[in-house]
């Protein structure tokens, strides 16, 4: 019980290496859960219930919620954290920013490849594996994000001579 109210309470005070890499491996686990949670039920609504029944746009709607709060605050963490190193703050919103950035552009380069699908792919040949490469790309917009805030946790703290 006490190393559960010191991980909380190294969310407001010192906040060492130690409690960054693990409130950022807490975050991350609950990143992964969330998504996997809103596949998992996305999949049930499009395959179990009426067909006069969709969830998706309110299961979008509450993951994007969730993951946006998850992202502000592994960033107020990060941004504790380079505090303590010394370091300016607003470097923890490369980040977030990064993610988003991605994020863009791949969704205009998806966009664009979606409009003439067919000139992408040679003839005779199924175009399931240009998206399914696409959507990985799409897919890594998390993880840009996660690097970044991996390495704010790897710096050492400068220690005074």
């Amino acid at each position: 019980m006490k190393g559960v109210r010191h991980f909380f309470r190294s969310f407001f005070w010192g906040l060492t290496r130690r409690d960054y890499l693990l409130a950022w491996g807490v975050l991350l686990a609950l990143e992964i859960f969330i998504f996997c949670g809103g596949a998992v039920v996305l999949m049930i609504d499009f395959y179990m219930m009426p067909a006069g029944f969709s969830a998706d746009m309110m299961v979008r709607q509450v993951m994007v919620i969730l993951i946006l709060s998850l992202y502000i605050a592994r960033t107020v963490l990060a941004m504790r954290r380079l505090h303590i190193l010394g370091y300016n703050r607003f470097w923890a919103l490369i980040a977030p920013l990064s993610s988003v950035g991605y994020f863009l552009v791949c969704y205009a380069f998806i966009n664009d490849i979606s409009e003439d699908w067919s000139d992408h792919t040679p003839s005779g040949k199924d175009s399931l594996g240009l998206g399914a490469g696409l959507m990985i790309l799409l897919g890594l917009t998390p993880w840009i994000s996660q690097f970044f805030y991996l390495l704010i946790g790897l710096l050492e703290e400068k220690h005074a001579a």
